[in-house]
């Protein structure tokens, strides 16, 4: 039992070393990967761009949402039920039980595991749980499973658990150093921690080995624009652009260029607005000027001014409601880093305020 593997595809023993499973002709050895429309979407989320990030969805995969934020809803008893009915999953998982110690048979059930994961947009609890708990037990028992910690990587990356990506990815690095495509989503999940220099140090590495590698120079034109450098984004852009893989991903990295390209033009006019605008403090300052480079809040934005500690931010039809917790936390990050590195400290309180009736839409602490 301890040489034998598994086929994770309808769960039959394998007695040898194949490429295809001889029971059901189905392709072996494909760990958990990620989505290539979310790592791109999440990736455009990383720049601020969640409205463009929600148009591509629905050019992609559905409508748009058109009220506050909630993860999709399915029947998560449903596919539960069809979790604990499937008989491949049942035999997959009734084998690595027997075989506590053989690493192939649990690594079978995490393939099957995997597969169920992406079949939905939103995949019940029970399955991720379910998929760690059996990455985690081939940890315990080998701490460098490159087959493990990717998986671990990618599926943390998948649920927007950056902090846990970062650190598996970390670990799979150290062992799979020349992982160009792993390095890339590594790069983009330390943009996600609101690390975009070491991002690209990452993503220096990957071009240096490979100076054509699509998601290297696409990333790094992300990250470029993340922190506002315009002309270094779309130089890189247009370099990705041209070694783009598919028709598919040449499309949607041209509409990122596209919108990149309006959002220079919106710094551009805010840079010499600001010059009439009222003086604010320099903590005050730095964070309107953050808001105003945002390629969603930019357009949005109205006035500032600047009362008894409060930053009050007026938008016009910002759709705070709509945003993606993860996307608000950067976004507020995002404020709270510019007024620290600005030096000031005057500013207490972020208020944003719709500017056509003067409602409250959020209030942000900086202390």
């Amino acid at each position: 039992m301890s040489n034998m593997n598994f086929c994770s595809h309808c769960g039959k023993e394998l007695s040898g070393q194949y490429k295809f499973c001889p029971h059901c002709g189905k392709r072996l050895g494909s760990a958990l990967t990620l989505k290539p429309r979310n790592i791109f979407l999440l990736a455009a989320a990383s720049l601020g761009m969640f409205a463009f990030s929600w148009s591509l969805q629905s050019k992609l995969a559905g409508k748009a949402p058109t009220k506050e934020f909630q993860q999709p809803q399915e029947n998560a008893q449903h596919r539960t039920e069809q979790l604990s009915n499937d008989p491949r999953i049942s035999d997959l998982r009734r084998a690595a039980k027997e075989a506590p110690d053989n690493l192939a048979a649990w690594e079978a059930l995490a393939q099957a595991l995997a597969e169920k994961i992406r079949e939905t947009q939103q995949p019940a609890p029970e399955i991720v749980f379910e998929t760690i708990e059996v990455l985690r037990h081939i940890l315990d028992r080998d701490a460098k499973n490159a087959f493990a910690l990717i998986a671990m990587a990618d599926l943390s990356f998948e649920q927007q658990a950056f902090s846990k990506a970062g650190q598996f990815y970390q670990q799979y690095l150290e062992v799979m150093p020349e992982d160009h495509a792993a390095r890339a989503r590594f790069a983009s999940t330390l943009s996600f921690l609101n690390q975009p220099e070491k991002a690209l140090a990452e993503l220096d590495l990957v071009l240096k080995k490979n100076p054509n590698n699509f998601h290297g120079k696409a990333y790094s034109a992300i990250t470029y624009a993340q922190m506002g450098d315009y002309a270094k984004a779309r130089s890189l852009g247009e370099e990705a652009l041209a070694v783009a893989p598919s028709d598919e991903a040449r499309e949607r990295f041209a509409e990122f260029l596209s919108k990149l390209d309006s959002d220079q033009a919106r710094a551009k006019d805010s840079t010499t607005s600001s010059e009439e605008a009222p003086r604010l403090p320099s903590d005050a300052a730095a964070m309107v000027e953050t808001v105003k480079k945002n390629s969603v809040a930019g357009p949005k934005f109205k006035s500032a001014k600047f009362e008894n500690g409060e930053l009050i931010l007026e938008l016009g039809n910002f759709p705070m409601s709509q945003m993606p917790p993860f996307v608000k936390e950067r976004f507020m990050g995002s404020l709270k880093e510019a007024a620290s590195k600005s030096g000031g400290s005057s500013t207490k309180t972020v208020v944003f305020v719709e500017a056509e009736n003067g409602s409250e839409l959020e209030r942000f602490s900086l202390r």
